[in-house]
Formats: C-alpha cells, structure tokens, sequence
C-alpha cells in the first residue's frame, strides 16, 4: 500500500514537473529593428524564446511586425492591439519588401480578428481601407495578418515606405529591417 501512495506522489510530482517546465531550443529566426521600435520575445507574452518581433506604439495603438519561421515556410505578421476609443486603418498599399538583390510583394488585403473562442473558434475580416476599432467588451481588440514569403533564401529583409491611420491621422511606419540569426532560447513545453 505504501509503494503504490509512493508510486501516485512519484507520477504526479513528474507530471506537474513536467507541465511546468521549459526546455532550450537552438532555432533561427529574423531579428527585427526599426527608428522608435523596441523588440521583444516571440512567445509567451513576450518573455520567452526568440527576440523577433518588432513593437511601435502609435498613439497606444501597438503595432507588433515580425518574420516567423514554420519549418521551411517564412510569414511576414502583422499584429496590432487596438486599446477602447482608438481606429486603426490600414490603407490600401503595395508593401514591397526588399531581400538581398529580390522584390518581394507582401501586401496585406485584409486582417482578421477573433470574435469567438473555444470549440467555435471563429475570426471576422477587416478589407485594407476598413476601420478597425475595439469591437468587444475587453480593454483591447486584436487584429492580426500573415503573409507567406515566397522565398526563404535571405539573410535580410527590409521594409519601407508603409502608412497607417490612427484617430484619422495618417502615420509613418518606420523602415523596418529583419536580420537572420539564431541562438538558444528558453520555451516552456506548456505554453
């Protein structure tokens, strides 16, 4: 009787072990820089893993760019959160970004945001020229896109000449440039 109480606290202390910890993972990535930017993690809220996504604040609207890598597919995301009383436009607009010696197109047609979660997960599309404003009961509302790179030969990529409209206030985005590297990051395996 005793060895199987022990064998009981044995399994479940492995399985919370196990559910609480992180392992260090080697993995490429695209670190990303621009004028007013700051970077911060990939996963978790940001504080795990790999320094790859690109953060501007705009008027508190916070606009995040970042190159992620899915095995030998690369997406170009856009992410912005979009605090009670703000409208973000993104306007129609070629997106050109420049590799090495390539044109690359990554303009951005729509962006979705979530509007349910659960079993029914299910996303509503916002056009580019469509406002996108807080449309829920949270503090915030979040509108993302990802765009398939059509090449996953490069070292760098660089991104300019992009606008957004905040409270009806045409913006710049700064020259976003994404280098390749890689490292040893830290992931949870339960997050």
């Amino acid at each position: 009787m005793c060895q199987e109480v022990d064998l009981k606290i044995l399994i479940t202390l492995l399985t919370l072990l196990a559910l609480s910890s992180c392992a260090v993972i080697n993995e490429d990535f695209y670190f990303p820089s621009a004028d007013g930017g700051s970077v911060e993690k990939e996963s978790c809220r940001g504080e795990v893993g790999a320094d790859n996504t690109l953060v501007l604040n705009f008027k508190d609207v916070i606009a995040k760019f970042s190159i992620r890598i899915y095995g030998e597919k690369r997406f170009f995301s856009v992410t912005f959160t979009v605090p009670e009383g703000s409208e973000v436009i993104w306007p129609q607009q070629a997106i050109i970004a420049v590799a090495e010696d390539k044109n690359i197109d990554l303009t951005i047609s729509s962006f979705a945001r979530v509007v349910s979660r659960g079993d029914d997960y299910q996303t509503a599309e916002y056009h580019a020229g469509s406002i996108m404003k807080n449309n829920s009961d949270n503090i915030e509302d979040e509108y993302f896109e990802s765009i398939l790179l059509p090449t996953t030969d490069f070292k760098v990529l660089t991104i300019e000449n992009l606008n957004i409209i905040i409270n009806g206030e045409k913006l710049s985005v700064p020259s976003m440039r994404f280098e390749k590297s890689s490292g040893y990051f830290l992931h949870p395996l339960n997050c």
